[in-house]
């Protein structure tokens, strides 16, 4: 793996399981942005791993290898964080992050492509005699890269895909959400 200074970037393209890495490799080399994923493999000292994707559609793309656990260390929330203060980077891509809490509702394989990201950590708790309540009335949603949804969109309207695309608001934290729909 090369060690290199990070250069900046337009697109960071977030990655976190092996079959997300080899769906990406798949098809980065069939669209021929790719020979070689090896050669693509870069180190930052701080950042640790990351892969040059080169110029696709004029933007510079880095994909990022992320750990499990959006707060761990190596997690997707740290990395989106440091990468996105050092490239600069004016859109995020999170490629398979699990979404939805309901799995009668959404099926593995699915696409979920925000146009909004509500940060549900940012709240505030109140203390309610036998409980605590959290309050997210005035927690502000993050409008997505207009450029890039409008990307997906026509993409969904133009092609026939073996899995549902949908459109909505992302729910980005680290807190655990259950639901009863399971």
């Amino acid at each position: 793996m090369q060690a290199t200074a990070i250069p900046p970037c337009d697109v960071l393209l977030f990655i976190t399981t092996p079959s997300e890495r080899k769906a990406l490799e798949q098809l980065a080399a069939e669209l021929g942005l790719v020979a070689d994923w090896q050669a693509a493999a870069r180190h930052d000292s701080l950042l640790g791993d990351y892969f040059d994707l080169g110029s696709i559609g004029g933007h510079r793309v880095l994909a990022v290898p992320t750990k499990m656990g959006a707060l761990a260390a190596g997690g997707s929330a740290r990395q989106a964080v440091l990468f996105q203060a050092l490239t600069q980077a004016r859109a995020l891509i999170a490629v398979g992050m699990a979404f939805g809490i309901s799995r009668s509702l959404q099926q593995f394989g699915e696409v979920l492509v925000s146009r909004r990201v509500f940060p549900y950590d940012v709240r505030e708790v109140r203390d309610e005699g036998p409980r605590y309540v959290s309050d997210h009335v005035k927690t502000a949603s993050l409008k997505a890269h207009g450029g890039l949804v409008t990307m997906f969109e026509r993409a969904s309207k133009r092609g026939q895909f073996p899995f549902q695309i949908s459109f909505g608001t992302l729910l980005s934290g680290g807190a655990r959400i259950s639901s009863a729909f399971s």
